[in-house]
């Protein structure tokens, strides 16, 4: 399998080459008419607006049998899944606060996926961990969750320096990292669009998607910063640092028990 890292280096600059390109005149890839997901299970977070929202309503018309929302404030988004249980009578639709108990409530889990984040101006430091708010939610938050659902994946799923990736096999669980475009708040792209982006990689890409970047449908190289010495450097500290970080909820047993 050839991944992101493996690819040839674009010499196309990003911007405004790449952003446009991938912005307004990539084709949109729709997911097979006869595509069924029955049977199969769906986490999605940050589902109550925008392309996470839209993102579980394309799983849904996919005959998606099972689709937990996580959400922070799962009273307030009750509304949202009796819209959806409306339109799609035959799933079983829940709103949850967070992840964690997913091992011993499911049968299986077949697709994650973990879209909340957030954006703003101003500097916000969350006082319970002394994270700014950002960091915490768009990176920190998003990699606990990914670990903390690991194991499950692997367990209730259909069957150097280590990083995220090195730990875990394809054959177990595919990870891998969607672009959606830019959406919210620019009209620049509806929701929809977006949101086909997180349903082709989990529908249409297999294990050579396997800890690969996706941008217009496709799997991309990764920044080419991150190639060179100095870049390396970067990706083992931030990684080293992530571990530190999230130390308190043993993330390193849980990613030592996937390579078991």
């Amino acid at each position: 399998m050839v991944g992101s890292k493996d690819l040839e280096l674009s010499d196309v600059p990003f911007f405004p080459n790449t952003f446009l390109s991938n912005q307004f005149l990539a084709r949109t890839q729709w997911s097979p008419r006869n595509t069924n997901l029955s049977g199969q299970t769906a986490i999605v977070t940050g589902s109550n607006t925008g392309i996470g929202y839209e993102a579980a309503m394309q799983l849904l018309g996919l005959k998606l049998s099972r689709l937990i929302l996580i959400v922070r404030s799962p009273d307030k988004r009750e509304a949202d899944a009796t819209t959806m249980r409306k339109r799609y009578s035959k799933a079983s639709i829940e709103v949850q606060a967070f992840a964690k108990q997913v091992d011993a409530q499911l049968s299986r889990i077949d697709i994650a996926i973990l879209n909340a984040g957030r954006a703003r101006l101003e500097y916000h430091k969350c006082e319970s961990t002394g994270h700014e708010e950002d960091l915490r939610v768009n990176y920190l938050s998003t990699i606990l969750l990914t670990v903390l659902l690991l194991p499950t994946l692997k367990a209730k799923g259909p069957q150097g320096q280590p990083n995220l990736v090195d730990y875990v096999s394809a054959n177990d669980v595919i990870i891998n990292l969607a672009d959606p475009t830019m959406v919210r708040g620019t009209n620049l792209a509806p929701p929809k669009v977006g949101a086909s982006c997180y349903i082709d990689v989990v529908v249409n890409k297999g294990k050579e998607s396997h800890g690969c970047f996706l941008m217009s449908w496709k799997i991309h190289p990764f920044p080419g910063y991150l190639y060179t010495p100095e870049g390396k450097v970067v990706i083992q500290r931030v990684w080293n640092e992530t571990l530190a970080e999230l130390d308190c909820a043993g993330v390193r047993s849980i990613l030592d028990s996937m390579k078991a």
